[in-house]
């Protein structure tokens, strides 16, 4: 039980501070859940970061990764690579 909660502040301390600035509790923590933490830092752009705090903690990366396939999916809508070259785009950074 130690452990874990030096691990949640650990993570609210890490995630006040910029560029980050979530301003969140322990308690508010362990109520949204790493889940719910990874999706949110995830829409806001910080993969790498949710990716992080998943191994940190053993959990699942997999929505991170899926959430940052999308996002570069989106971001080639319109541009000239083919599909061929976007997906090597996304394995290469998985």
């Amino acid at each position: 039980r130690h452990r874990e909660v030096c691990r949640s502040l650990r993570i609210c301390r890490e995630l006040r501070k910029a560029p980050i600035e979530i301003p969140i509790t322990p308690a508010q923590l362990e109520k949204l859940g790493m889940a719910g933490l990874s999706q949110r830092l995830a829409q806001r752009h910080y993969h790498l970061l949710a990716m992080r705090i998943c191994e940190w903690v053993g959990h699942s990366s997999d929505k991170v990764l899926f959430h940052c396939a999308c996002e570069k999916i989106r971001a080639a809508r319109g541009s000239a690579q083919t599909d061929e070259q976007l997906c090597q785009t996304i394995l290469e950074k998985f």
